[in-house]
Formats: structure tokens, C-alpha cells, sequence
């Protein structure tokens, strides 16, 4: 066999795919051991509150700075929009019982005999008469 036949043999999703997995496995097993020091773990959890800590600091400093400036925070705008969402959820019910109201009041005329079209107000004014 030439060299350009044992060329044309080659796949390059399985060696990409053989390459990937070596590759993970042996970052896996890295990890694992570094993760595994009590060292590692003590200082990623001082990281982690010292980032929780200044996220805080972050947090309150914009909110004063952000009422100074008069403009509403993050807490201002979800409040306003829990209370705009209880606002809407109250008219949906309201809506929903004026529909029941109207389907009641019509079911109560027409078991009267009332012709729902012909109750109407009474005119008060004459319309002019036509020469």
C-alpha cells in the first residue's frame, strides 16, 4: 500500500473523538486530585465569601447611589412589578365577574319574557320633525 491510500484510511472524527476522550480523562482525573486537597477547599470557599461579600457591597453601595441619583433599584422595580401583577390579577377577576353578572341578569330577563334588545332607556328628547 502506497502512502496516499494509508492516508485516505484515516478518519478524522475518530481521532478527533479518541483525542477528546484522552483529553477529558485526564483532566478528570486532575480535577478530582485537586479538589480532593482540604487546602483547595478552604481557600475556594474563603473565595467564594469574599465574592459574596463584595457582591453584597456592590449591591448596596448602587442602591444608594441609584436613590441619590433618584432612579428606582433592582428591589424598586421588582416590588412595583409584583404589585402591578397583583393589579392585573384583581381586574382579570373583576372581568370575570361582571361576565358571570351580565350572563345571570341576561338569563334572569330572559326568563321574564324581556326582550334584552328592546330594554333601553327612555328618550327624553323628541327628534325634530321633518317638513
Amino acid at each position: 500500500m502506497s502512502k496516499t491510500e494509508k492516508g485516505m484510511n484515516v478518519d478524522p472524527i475518530r481521532l478527533w473523538r479518541e483525542w477528546f476522550q484522552k483529553s477529558e480523562k485526564s483532566w478528570n482525573e486532575g480535577l478530582s486530585q485537586l479538589l480532593d486537597d482540604d487546602q483547595v477547599a478552604k481557600s475556594t470557599g474563603r473565595y467564594l465569601q469574599e465574592a459574596m461579600h463584595a457582591q453584597r457591597m456592590f449591591t448596596e453601595t448602587m442602591a444608594k447611589w441609584l436613590a441619590n441619583v433618584n432612579f428606582p433599584s433592582r428591589s424598586d422595580v421588582l416590588a412595583l412589578s409584583d404589585r402591578v401583577g397583583k393589579l392585573e390579577d384583581t381586574i382579570a377577576g373583576l372581568q370575570v365577574e361582571i361576565r358571570h353578572l351580565r350572563q345571570a341578569l341576561a338569563k334572569q330577563a330572559f326568563a321574564n319574557g324581556a326582550d334584552l334588545h328592546a330594554v333601553r332607556p327612555k328618550r327624553t328628547k323628541t327628534p325634530p320633525k321633518q317638513k
